[in-house]
């Protein structure tokens, strides 16, 4: 079973032995990782902020308001040393997935072993130095800055959307 992937856009990975993973979040609030070889979902991930979902995900309860999960789209990095597309080698390949309408986080993993996948770390909205972070609707850009001379690896994402740009008031309908 696999919840809906409303707004997330698949990503693949191309590993040794002809195996490729297609990474899909879900409305469910899961992180999937399906083997292209055989259809069979290698492990899945859902964040702690989305457990609270679950119990209206079992009932589905066509009254209840459908839960957002994690239905960003899915960024993945990969340090291709030796150029080929195929994570091997001394390659990293990195996977970054942002809420959109569950919510202002975003997650990032390590997933260069294709059945051992490394949470690295999350960035929380609305705490910390992420305070003002809004629904985490845009696609994460992995890329470098130079910061006093040293080149360093940025994670580039828009601020947010507010939910409260939802209503409709002072426009009119045509």
């Amino acid at each position: 079973y696999m919840g809906d992937p409303l707004h997330s856009t698949p990503a693949v990975v191309n590993y040794t032995d002809d195996r490729s993973t297609v990474f899909v979040g879900t409305n469910e609030g899961f992180l999937h990782a399906i083997d292209t070889k055989n259809g069979h979902e290698r492990y899945s991930f859902m964040p702690k902020e989305l457990l609270k979902n679950i119990r209206k995900l079992y009932i589905d309860d066509r009254t209840v308001k459908h839960p957002y999960g994690l239905d960003g789209d899915i960024t993945v990095w990969h340090d291709d040393g030796n150029r080929n597309g195929i994570v091997d080698g001394k390659d990293k390949a990195y996977l970054y997935i942002g809420m959109r309408r569950g919510g202002r986080d975003y997650y990032a993993f390590d997933v260069t072993n294709p059945i051992r996948p490394l949470f690295l770390w999350q960035i929380a909205g609305g705490k910390s130095d992420f305070v003002r972070l809004g629904q985490t609707w845009s696609k994460p850009s992995k890329s470098k800055l130079n910061i006093d001379g040293e080149n360093v690896d940025v994670l580039i994402f828009g601020g947010g959307y507010n939910p409260n740009q939802d209503s409709n008031k002072g426009y009119s309908r045509r």
